[in-house]
C-alpha cells in the first residue's frame, strides 16, 4: 500500500497471493463526477480508533478482494469469527470459510435463478443471503435464505409486500439481535416527479422474524435530510471485527457509524490520504 498512510496490518485483503488485515470498517462511496474508488478503514493507532479514507489501487483491490477458493461470479462478505461467506451464481452456491479459505463448506442455495447478495452480519453464527429477480439498476427486495447456526441447518423465506407493492433494497447487515436492517429506497409503484408517501430509508425487521418490516427510527447526528420524502441514505452495511459496527452513507457521501445496534448514528470526520473535507 505505497503511499497511503495506514499499515497493511489495518486491511484484511486476499488479493493475488497477498493478504491484509481490516480491523473493522469498510466502506466504498462513489465520488461525484468521478470514477475514484474510497475504502474507509477504521485503525486503532491511538486510544480511540481513527477513519482513514483511501483513494489507490489498493482501494480497488480491497474492493474486488475475495477469500482463495471462493465460488466464481460470487460475491462475499466477512461475519462474526472471521467467516467469510461468498454466494455463486448459475447455479446459486452458498460456501463459507472460517480459515481464510484453506477449507470450504457449501450447499445448493434454495434461491436458484435469483441474483445473490450476502448480508454483512455482527450477529454470532448468523449467516445469510438476500435475493431478487432482476431488476436492472434496483435490487428487488424478494427473498432471503439464512442460517442461525453458523451453516448447520438453513431456511429461506419471502420479505414483505408494501401495500401490495415490491420494494428493492440497497444494502442489508444483520444486527447482533439477529434483525435485518436495510435500506428501502424505492418501491414498484413509485412515478417521477410524484410525492413519494411511503417512508423511504432504513427497514428493520420485527425480531427474527424477517418477513415483517418496519420504518427504522434511528437518531443521526448530525441529522440526515429527507428531500421530498426520498430516502437520502443510500447503503447500509456493518463489520464485525474486533467489535460490531453498523455503517450507513447518504446521498452526498457522508458516512454515519452505529456501535449501539443501529439506534444511534454518528457522521464520521475522515481523515487521512483522500479524505473529502466538508
Amino acid at each position: 500500500m505505497q503511499g497511503e498512510n495506514v499499515s497493511t496490518q489495518a486491511l484484511r485483503i486476499s488479493r493475488r497471493g497477498r493478504t491484509y488485515r481490516s480491523t473493522s470498517l469498510r466502506v466504498v462511496p462513489r465520488e461525484r463526477g468521478h470514477r475514484s474508488l474510497y475504502v474507509v478503514v477504521r485503525t486503532r493507532t491511538g486510544a480511540e480508533p481513527t477513519y482513514q479514507a483511501m483513494r489507490s489501487r489498493d482501494a480497488y483491490a480491497a474492493v474486488s478482494a475475495t477469500p482463495i477458493g471462493a465460488p466464481d461470479l460470487g460475491s462475499c462478505s466477512t461475519l462474526v469469527g472471521d467467516v467469510d461467506l461468498c454466494a455463486g451464481q448459475r447455479p446459486a452456491v452458498l460456501s463459507w470459510t472460517d480459515d481464510a479459505g484453506a477449507s470450504w463448506q457449501g450447499r445448493a442455495s434454495a434461491l436458484d435463478g435469483l441474483l445473490l447478495s450476502p448480508l454483512d452480519s455482527v450477529a454470532p453464527d448468523v449467516l445469510a443471503v438476500m435475493g431478487g429477480g432482476d431488476g436492472a439498476t434496483l435490487f428487488p427486495f424478494e427473498s432471503f435464505e439464512r442460517s442461525t447456526d453458523a451453516g448447520e441447518t438453513w431456511s429461506s423465506g419471502s420479505f414483505p409486500l408494501f401495500d401490495g407493492q415490491r420494494a428493492y433494497s440497497s444494502g442489508g447487515a444483520v444486527l447482533r439481535d439477529g434483525r435485518l436492517l436495510t435500506v428501502l429506497g424505492h418501491f414498484a409503484d413509485d412515478r417521477p416527479l410524484e410525492r413519494a408517501d411511503r417512508p423511504r430509508g432504513l427497514y428493520v425487521s420485527h425480531g427474527a422474524d424477517w418477513t415483517r418490516m418496519s420504518p427504522h427510527p434511528a437518531t443521526f447526528d448530525p441529522p440526515v435530510p429527507h428531500p421530498g420524502g426520498y430516502s437520502s441514505i443510500e447503503t447500509v452495511g456493518a463489520s464485525a471485527s474486533p467489535d460490531p459496527v453498523v455503517w450507513v452513507e447518504t446521498m452526498d457521501g457522508t458516512v454515519y457509524v452505529s456501535t449501539d445496534d443501529g439506534a444511534t448514528f454518528t457522521g464520521l470526520a475522515l481523515d487521512g490520504p483522500g479524505a473529502r473535507r466538508r
